[in-house]
């Protein structure tokens, strides 16, 4: 086959990549279908008052959601919630533990708490996007139904989402951006460390820009619905963790909030029957990030509170121990609970589209159990039309309730029934509580069944995605296999390595803990390279110290970023010991200057020379402080050992021109390597390419392209692990968008997040052309004779039939093969990201059905995606690729 046809088919496969992740993800990720907007169910006799009570117990609410509110922030001997303990204690306030479903994000929970739905994955692209057309919401919600009553205003200040979903809904508002603060004003509200102006913008102001509204707001008797939204809680857990130093002070400043307000409600007339909630719309992980669903991410706190709550409760120990995973705390309910809730202790229909149930603590407030059966028949009614409009294929006309059905036949089953013991109920004697009690157990069956269904996946585009990723692999083998037709034990070792990876993907664990698959394959792969070249008389040190390598590697991070923890480097070393750390952060910069200064003197001559060692410690400084002042910011812990001075002047200095200088210093060393070599004349790998991959000197291990591609696949998803990433979203740092940015940039916020969360693959695939490079000498050295530059390695043609005698190259191949080694190197890359895409498609689609299905698979397909779109084709198609052709 001719190299035509070979770039031929290597350019189809990678336009089909990509195409199929996106109609496979159009597929996948799909809205659920729903009721019309704001549907009218309080019209339908079925449902009386839509689902709500006629007798409501108050007519205002006052929500307030406090973003990344963990369960153990509030109710645990550690929160700073003092006061709202004190309520829990003596009965005025009500506390739960509200499930937050995965993609555990801000916008997903917002839709959640306002519709009751179980959010879509898509939200996980919608939370980046600053576009208020991206992100409005026509759902029906406890919000318009409360509007539409017309007892009052709706009211909101805090974080700018809510505006974006609901721009038509509120009459009086202001929204404060997530990461861009303006400072109205500078309160002296912390005392234990004086917070430079980023921090105390992020942390403080961020929230002060709401609460300077609430004074006036709760003078004023004009509105029904009062919504808070605090975003400073999760700035700091992003920043630091949650156990940052400044986490704690956050705690007591929400704390006083709700003593402010509660202290109103007592006070103001207009108030006595005003309800509030403070919820959390996710919790978070160890890490300080969300999105995904392990325990701390998904258990927020919720609290009910009024004292009209005390004729029902007679308060809760608080503080109080956790149970269960960890943070659950008192009574776990859903978090889509609050929107029937609300319905009902504010006399609205419940909204068309809710999952949620009753919580049934609340029931006492009204006395008379035929009120309490109201209330849950009209719940459950309204779930079986949300569960007949997202499954119509489950209302069969002539369904034969008396034989076994199961899956969605069985819950109209179970609703028929229900509806037979309402009508028994109305002519007999029978207990309320009894129907009560069976009433709800359908409510919180249909709550399950809802929460695992398949919604409406297209079965054809789905389809659609997985015959693209097939269609690709077809190419690549037709492309790649009449070069090498022959399975050499490399080919065997990576077929092998492809199909247990592809019988991984079946079991959510497995996905879950992907890391250690490649940990482990990893090594294996160096093992068997350095086993290879001891048999070759290479020196037993240079053969076993890339596999050692690869072991310490591993005990740097071993858990990733899964609840299973096992002790590492990472969090049992260098978080106790921070001073090791930063003498491995400081060698690294000090090699990185040595090496980068030999580079720039190398290509430039005399005077470059003695400019050479003044830029390289230059620019390395400067990322050096930049690093100790972004640390000394966002995680002072690990710099306690510091001098106080030296804390004081990072504290003051603020890092944004510190980054803009840093960035601009590596673009210019960029330039200056490429325009250095373009003045001369020079287009050779000794110059450029050399110079611009100085930073990623490695162990010369002189393999085969196919064999640098492989190991180069391994080692970047292997790195992407051992820095600490998953495949959970929380695991995306979105911190590091904003270096050197003030406010929202959509090109410079994401570039700079896949860049630097893909940073170590991003590494290994810049490496993987300095081994094509030691290759490419190998094969000049073995031909001798060859004059520098006459035989091309690329694409054109080369005189390689001019040595009689080839000569054996490091991997036992012989010379005179024919020398494609980009071509080779990339095929290989893109057969293995789009098998490795194919196997991930094909488990998605035979598990469709299954409950875990959205915890697991769901967000490892959105990295999946990633991982082919911006890993594969811009980084190693794209960038790895200019870099060596220009050059070559």
């Amino acid at each position: 086959m001719g190299h035509f046809k070979q770039n031929s088919f290597l350019f189809l496969a990678n336009t089909l990549i990509p195409f199929s992740v996106l109609v496979f993800a159009a597929g996948f990720f799909r809205y659920k279908p729903v009721l019309p907007d704001l549907a009218r169910l309080e019209d339908d006799q079925r449902i009386p008052n839509g689902g709500g009570s006629e007798t409501a117990p108050f007519d205002k609410v006052i929500f307030m959601v406090v973003d990344a509110m963990r369960s153990d922030f509030v109710y645990s001997n550690k929160s700073g919630f003092s006061y709202v303990q004190s309520l829990i204690r003596s009965g005025e306030a009500i506390p739960f533990t509200a499930h937050a479903s995965p993609p555990s994000l801000t916008i997903s929970r917002i839709k959640s708490m306002t519709t009751g739905s179980n959010p879509s994955f898509l939200d996980v692209i919608l939370n980046l996007a600053d576009s208020e057309a991206a992100s409005a919401l026509t759902e029906d919600t406890w919000l318009r139904r409360l509007k539409e009553k017309e007892t009052g205003k709706m009211i909101f200040y805090g974080e700018n989402t809510w505006l974006q979903l609901f721009p038509d809904v509120f009459d009086r508002s202001e929204g404060v951006h997530a990461f861009y603060v303006p400072v109205f004003s500078t309160p002296k509200l912390w005392t234990q460390r004086k917070l430079n102006r980023i921090s105390l913008q992020d942390f403080i102001q961020v929230d002060n820009n709401v609460t300077r509204h609430i004074p006036e707001e709760l003078r004023n008797d004009d509105w029904s619905a009062f919504v808070l939204h605090f975003p400073g809680m999760d700035h700091v857990g992003h920043v630091g963790g949650p156990n940052s130093p400044y986490m704690l002070p956050k705690q007591r400043q929400m704390d006083g909030i709700v003593r402010q307000i509660y202290g109103a409600m007592e006070q103001e007339p207009h108030l006595k029957s005003t309800l509030f909630v403070i919820v959390g719309d996710h919790g978070m992980n160890e890490k300080g990030n969300h999105g995904g669903s392990s325990p701390g991410e998904s258990s927020p706190a919720l609290v009910f509170m009024s004292p009209h709550l005390k004729s029902i409760s007679k308060g809760l120990e608080s503080p109080t121990a956790h149970g269960g995973n960890g943070f659950d705390y008192y009574k776990v309910v859903d978090q889509s609970d609050i929107v029937p809730t609300l319905a009902g202790l504010l006399g609205f229909g419940i909204p068309s589209n809710n999952m949620g149930v009753f919580i049934e603590d609340f029931l006492p407030l009204w006395g008379k159990g035929s009120h309490h059966l109201q209330l849950l028949q009209g719940n459950g009614m309204q779930l079986m039309d949300a569960f007949k409009t997202n499954n119509p294929d489950s209302v069969l006309p002539n369904l034969d309730c008396k034989e076994d059905h199961l899956g969605r036949t069985e819950l109209s089953c179970s609703w028929r029934q229900v509806e037979e013991r309402l009508e028994i109920a109305k002519s007999s004697n029978t207990s309320l509580e009894d129907v009560r009690l069976v009433v709800t157990a359908f409510c919180k069956h249909a709550q399950r069944v809802m929460g695992v269904t398949a919604g409406n996946l297209s079965i054809p585009l789905l389809s659609y995605g997985i015959l693209g990723v097939c269609a690709a692999v077809i190419l690549l083998i037709l492309a790649y296999s009449p070069l090498r037709l022959q399975w050499t034990t490399d080919r065997l070792a990576l077929g092998t390595l492809s199909a247990l990876y592809s019988s991984t993907m079946f079991s959510s664990r497995y996905v879950q803990e992907e890391h250690h698959f490649w940990y482990w394959s990893s090594l294996a792969w160096l093992t068997c390279l350095g086993c290879r070249s001891i048999t070759r008389n290479a020196s037993i040190l240079s053969s076993v110290l890339p596999a050692l390598l690869q072991f310490a590697t591993q005990c740097w991070n071993q858990a990733g970023d899964t609840q299973y923890r096992i002790p590492d480097l990472v969090h049992e070393c260098f978080n106790r010991f921070p001073s090791i750390l930063w003498v491995g952060i400081a060698a690294t910069y000090f090699g990185t200057a040595v090496r980068l200064s030999k580079g720039i003197a190398d290509d430039g001559g005399p005077k470059a020379t003695l400019a050479a060692p003044l830029a390289a410690t230059a620019l390395c400084l400067t990322a050096l402080i930049f690093k100790f002042i972004t640390t000394a910011r966002d995680s002072p812990q690990l710099v306690a050992f510091s001098p106080h001075w030296l804390l004081q002047q990072a504290e003051e200095s603020d890092a944004t021109p510190i980054a803009r200088a840093l960035f601009s210093g590596i673009l210019a060393v960029l330039a200056y390597f490429v325009l250095q070599s373009k003045r001369k004349g020079r287009r050779t790998r000794e110059d450029t390419l050399s110079g611009i991959l100085e930073l990623l000197k490695s162990v010369p291990l002189g393999l085969h392209p196919l064999q640098t591609s492989g190991l180069v696949f391994l080692l970047a998803q292997n790195s992407y692990f051992v820095f600490g990433n998953s495949n959970a979203i929380s695991s995306i740092d979105l911190t590091n968008g904003y270096n050197g940015i003030v406010g929202y940039n959509a090109v410079g916020v994401p570039l700079q997040v896949l860049a630097t969360n893909w940073a170590g693959p991003i590494w290994w695939s810049c490496n993987g052309l300095r081994f094509l490079l030691r290759w490419v000498e190998i094969k000049q050295e073995a031909l001798g004779s060859a004059p520098k530059g006459t035989t091309d390695l690329t694409s054109r043609k080369g005189n390689t039939k001019a040595v009689r005698s080839p000569k054996p190259c490091p991997d036992g191949t012989l010379v005179d093969q024919p020398g494609r080694p980009l071509f080779d190197y990339l095929a290989l890359q893109t057969l293995l990201t789009a098998f490795s895409l194919l196997a991930f498609m094909v488990a998605c689609t035979v598990l469709r059905r299954e409950p875990f299905i959205w915890i697991a698979h769901a967000p490892k397909y959105v990295f999946g995606g990633l991982w082919a779109l911006y890993h594969h084709l811009m980084i190693n198609v794209g960038l790895c690729s200019t870099i060596w052709l220009s050059v070559m």
